[in-house]
């Protein structure tokens, strides 16, 4: 599939965890004050207040580029998983062979 470009309004909402002050709207740069913004179509939690609307414009990559970047991440995360697990059996191996010096110490 080709890229497909959609374009919408959604709502504008500030988070309470990370308020946008009257200061941010007279000084702060475009891409700072957009940091705090977050978007959503059908509307947040009720502690998020809506500050706006926006249109958002999406290109979607091609379907080939989708497919491969979840197949990147995918296998980010089994080489994540895999490198915790192995530390794991390391920890639990070095736990095993302290255990078992224990029992053969020599009396001094």
């Amino acid at each position: 599939m080709s890229a497909r470009t959609i374009t919408g309004e959604v709502g504008a909402y500030m988070s309470p965890y990370l308020p946008i002050s009257p200061a941010d709207l007279a000084s702060a740069d475009g891409n700072a004050l957009l940091g705090k913004v977050h978007l959503c179509l059908n509307g947040m939690p009720s502690e998020y207040a809506r500050i706006g609307t926006a249109t958002v414009t999406v290109t979607f990559n091609s379907t080939d580029d989708i497919v491969s970047e979840r197949v990147d991440a995918l296998k980010a995360e089994q080489r994540r998983l895999k490198g915790d697990a192995e530390a794991a059996v390391t920890k639990l191996e070095r736990q095993i062979q302290s255990l078992l010096a224990i029992t053969h110490e020599v009396a001094a």
